[in-house]
């Protein structure tokens, strides 16, 4: 169907994040956790991890395209 689950998770942590980014402390403290909860995770570390897979699955679409 052409969805890969790395660029999927890339975008979901980065819309999260922003969306973090935009609530009053408790609120943003209370949907970490959550996601967190839910296998989530959304610190700097696994943000990075996440947008170099997306960027090595685009890579590897690239070039299976050429």
């Amino acid at each position: 169907c052409g969805l890969h689950y790395e660029i999927y998770e890339s975008c979901f942590i980065g819309l999260l994040r922003d969306h973090l980014s935009e609530l009053n402390e408790a609120d943003a403290n209370r949907l970490r956790r959550y996601a967190e909860s839910k296998g989530t995770k959304i610190d700097d570390a696994s943000y990075s991890e996440a947008l170099e897979a997306e960027r090595e699955c685009r890579a590897e679409i690239y070039r299976e395209q050429m």
